[in-house]
């Protein structure tokens, strides 16, 4: 399924949001859970992606776990209206006819995260969500918790994976953005070629035609060599034909639904340990300028032994942050 691609999974969830009464707090304030969802969204760290989030003190509560790539979480009032479905006035009639508009009964919660997967299963996800649940749970409560029949449901990691996946969307169009050379797609494909499959099948079709115009030539149902014989033998060529079609089809469909190969090093720790040693190599560049090959050997050799390039744990880039 393309929700699983490219040693990822591609998580879209679409959580409705309590619209059926309000919440009144200790002060006697009434608020929408829309309204206290925006509100805990407001104050939920964000990652430490530019200088100046860089200085606040806390980090995305999604940096304490090693594979999540991407998450963002949206409210989703209500779907845009794209306006009004175009067509001809002089043949069609009136335009100021009321046509049917979209609308969502309640808001929405928009959460989607892009994880490591390796195998592309259904364990995988729900292992995530039960990391998700166990590392980050103080801080994404307080916005699951206006979200229907959330606090009624969910009672520990298990029934957490429960909910969020009983509010999964299908992800038809995944993101993939670490291959740096172009992909191998022939290991995708079916071992057999569809010539040679089709030639077997209209093959196979054509001699059972023919044994079993024989048999029924022997037993006399039919004449040996007759118009039946030989209108027989263009039936089953048909059906042969047609087998040979639809096994055509069956493999194409199968090699397209086929998850997209895992790009080489496209975990989070191998994409964090890259960062970190292109932020070292950038500074160190222009200092080797002009050295001697036994210099630039030599400090190279340095560098290398420092970064550990085996060593995917450290030094290395930090989840969540640009680095310095």
């Amino acid at each position: 399924m393309p929700t699983f691609d490219g040693g990822h999974c591609f998580l879209t969830l679409l959580l409705p949001i309590d619209s059926a009464d309000v919440v009144v707090n200790k002060d006697g304030l009434h608020f929408s859970h829309v309204q206290l969802v925006r509100n805990a969204l407001s104050v939920m760290p964000t990652a430490h992606q530019s200088p100046a989030t860089d200085q606040q003190p806390c980090n995305s509560p999604f940096a304490r776990c090693t594979k999540t790539h991407f998450a963002r979480l949206v409210v989703l009032d209500d779907v845009i209206f794209n306006g009004r479905m175009p067509k001809n006035t002089l043949i069609e009639g009136d335009v100021t006819v009321f046509q049917p508009v979209d609308t969502l009964p309640t808001p929405y919660l928009f959460f989607i995260a892009d994880f490591d997967a390796p195998q592309g299963t259904q364990a995988e996800l729900r292992d995530w969500l039960r990391g998700v649940w166990t590392k980050m749970r103080a801080d994404l409560d307080p916005v699951f918790e206006h979200c229907f029949q959330y606090s009624g449901k969910v009672r520990d990691a298990d029934s957490f994976a429960d909910y969020m996946i009983a509010h999964q969307l299908e992800t038809t169009m995944p993101f993939n953005d670490y291959w740096p050379v172009s992909v191998d797609l022939t290991k995708a494909l079916p071992t057999l070629s569809i010539p040679l499959v089709a030639f077997a099948s209209v093959a196979a079709g054509v001699v059972a035609g023919w044994g079993l115009s024989w048999l029924f030539g022997k037993i006399g149902l039919i004449p040996s060599g007759g118009f039946f014989y030989w209108l027989e033998m263009v039936l089953f060529g048909l059906v042969g034909l047609g087998v040979a079609l639809f096994t055509a089809y069956t493999m194409f469909i199968r090699a397209g639904l086929k998850p997209f190969p895992m790009a080489p090093n496209g975990d989070l720790p191998s994409i964090l340990k890259g960062l970190h040693l292109q932020r070292e190599l950038i500074p160190l560049v222009p200092q080797l300028q002009g050295r001697s090959d036994q210099e630039l050997f030599d400090a190279m050799g340095t560098f290398l032994n420092a970064m550990q390039l085996d060593n995917l744990q450290a030094p290395t880039q930090a989840p969540g942050t640009i680095g310095k």
